[in-house]
């Protein structure tokens, strides 16, 4: 029935789980042109030559593990797929946008809309503008992954709160969201907690013993 579908619908767009973020953004759509695009082969070349390292097995090996060089680690290759300049000279459109009258489906297609907005933003170091249109995306109706992605802007501009506040979020919907683990350890680190930032990488290598945050 068409009710059926709808509520599917609805599911499937408020636990996506497409991000920019997913360490080479080979989803993305190009929509806008820039030259510090980086290249997606290149990248993948990259990461294949990249040198594995030991993952902590046990708890006796995390009295070893340097919480702040790991998360160091997680900025780092961030950086590597996103420009660092910010522009702060662009008009950046309202953070909400008026749902009234809408139907879920159409307000399911507008957060959807604007997330790839925030994602093409993101791509070319906007944060400030990738951070209003994933506003707008959850104001429209709220998903992981918009959440997800606007606390990784945030931890781009430094805001560590508000990146704080978004993986919180997160992990309400997705207590074992891997992003939303990471992302927040890498809040605790810039904000000298490293007790709960080392707490948030063993949850995650507890969850996926593989992780690449470990290489």
């Amino acid at each position: 029935s068409w009710i059926t579908e709808m509520k599917e619908d609805e599911y499937k767009m408020r636990y996506a789980t497409t991000e920019v973020f997913k360490e080479n953004v080979e989803n993305l759509p190009p929509i806008r042109s820039s030259e510090n695009h980086h290249s997606l082969s290149q990248n993948k070349t990259a990461k294949t030559k990249q040198k594995k390292k030991n993952i902590p097995r046990d708890y006796r090996e995390w009295d070893k593990f340097d919480v702040e060089k790991e998360c160091s680690k997680i900025e780092d290759q961030e950086d590597n797929y996103s420009k660092t300049s910010i522009n702060d000279t662009i008009k950046l459109p309202n953070a909400e946008i008026n749902t009234t009258g809408m139907t879920t489906k159409e307000k399911t297609s507008a957060a959807h809309r604007e997330k790839e907005k925030g994602n093409e933003a993101f791509v070319t170091g906007d944060y400030k503008e990738a951070i209003a249109y994933y506003s707008r995306s959850i104001s429209a109706f709220p998903t992981v992954a918009a959440y997800n992605n606007r606390a990784q802007a945030e931890i781009k501009l430094q805001n560590w709160q508000n990146a704080l506040q978004d993986c919180e979020t997160v992990l309400k919907m997705e207590p074992e969201n891997i992003k939303a683990l990471i992302r927040r350890s890498t809040v605790y680190r810039n904000l000298q907690n490293f007790k709960a930032a080392a707490e948030g990488l063993r949850k995650v290598l507890h969850i996926d013993p593989k992780n690449a945050i470990a290489e």
